[in-house]
């Protein structure tokens, strides 16, 4: 009968306690109240027919566990019936499953089915253990300045560890130590994850924004961690560097063409459409004065001249550039890439008769070197 009212009580109530602790039912309302009050938030994710869910209900009860609770955490229960969105998110099928996250959502430790009470205790004790020992192991490292003992440090950190502790203590001696900096992004740079990153390049109050060797292998990191991702996030990065003061670092544009050439093998994919490849073709074209690979520019040139499609707007994006190539690639090789262009303009007079006359411009002021393009345009 007692569980009964318990579960009744879950289901009407926004707030109510088993033992001594306040759950709440709200996410929104318990990752409010965990910022409010510097908590963790512990969420026992439970469904009302789990015979688990309700022996660890009970086990919640114990004076020990309730305390240990209370005093670190905002605690909360979700019901699997009306919390789908929840569930969808973080790929929840199974009850009770157990998740302790920090306020602001970073997931901690998530773990399925019920524990016994030895267990869980155990389980609370090794989350206080671990940040603890993470705490008092940075405040030594800086105090040391042993560039052996981070590096150790990090290795155990990283092999394991969740993530939230890799970043807690990475972040710490970030931005506490700039001795470490080069330490950890030598030896762990491409290890570290892309939200860790982000996290770093948040840091807009530290001297790290300041220090160009470290916001260049933060760069260099960050773009070698969103390569899988794709083309549709080349805006976002370019606007996350803008954001961060990253756009006039003269080596980052040799990043960007590292990018760029990673993506060549998806243009180059007999898999990928037309139509993503062109894609990929004007954005390579739209930041092409923050690629230095002009080998690669002309690859991709080469590529979108094959077409004649006269519906890729592409050419007020090239034209602004199309100077700029002219003056970097005098090599007879790479004269005729741009008689390429021109010849893919003349495909299309009746669109784009600006664009021609523009390119014809173009030539005529290179006339010294190009006197084959102007040929074709004519």
């Amino acid at each position: 009968m007692r569980q009964k009212f318990i579960i009744i009580l879950f289901l009407l109530s926004p707030i109510f306690c088993i033992g001594k602790v306040r759950f709440y039912t709200n996410y929104d309302e318990a990752i409010s109240k965990a910022n409010e009050q510097n908590k963790k938030v512990f969420i026992d994710v439970t469904a009302k027919w789990c015979k688990p869910c309700q022996d660890f209900s009970r086990i919640l009860e114990n004076e020990t566990v309730s305390q240990k609770l209370d005093n670190n955490f905002v605690c909360l229960k979700l019901d699997e019936k009306y919390n789908q969105a929840f569930l969808s998110k973080h790929d929840i099928n199974a009850f009770p499953t157990l998740i302790f996250m920090d306020s602001k959502e970073n997931i901690i430790l998530r773990t399925l089915g019920a524990p016994s009470k030895k267990q869980f205790i155990n389980l609370l004790n090794d989350l206080e253990k671990i940040e603890a020992e993470i705490d008092g192991k940075v405040i030594e490292l800086i105090e040391r300045k042993n560039e052996n003992d981070v590096v150790e440090f990090m290795k155990i950190a990283i092999n394991g560890k969740s993530n939230y502790f890799v970043e807690k203590m990475t972040l710490d001696i970030i931005k506490t130590s700039p001795f470490y900096r080069d330490v950890i992004f030598k030896n762990f740079g491409n290890m570290l994850d892309t939200a860790l990153i982000s996290s770093i390049m948040a840091l807009k109050d530290t001297t790290l924004v300041q220090n160009p060797k470290i916001r260049d292998q933060l760069a260099l990191s960050y773009l070698t961690k969103m390569k899988p991702i794709g083309l549709s996030n080349i805006n976002m990065i370019a606007n996350r560097f803008q954001d961060f003061g990253f756009s006039n670092v003269p080596s980052l544009k040799a990043y960007f063409a590292s990018y760029y050439a990673y993506n060549l093998d998806y243009f180059n994919d007999d898999k990928n459409t037309d139509a993503q490849k062109k894609s990929f073709g004007e954005n390579l074209l739209f930041y092409y004065p923050n690629c230095q690979d002009r080998e690669l520019v002309l690859q991709v040139l080469q590529y979108l001249c094959k077409s004649q499609d006269p519906d890729i707007p592409f050419f007020d994006r090239l034209l602004p550039h199309l100077q700029n190539l002219l003056n970097d690639l005098p090599d007879e090789y790479q004269i005729y890439d741009i008689i390429g262009v021109c010849q893919y303009m003349t495909g299309n007079k009746a669109e784009s008769p600006k664009s021609i006359a523009k390119a014809h411009e173009l030539s005529v002021k290179n006339s010294i070197y190009y006197k084959p393009a102007i040929n074709v345009i004519r």
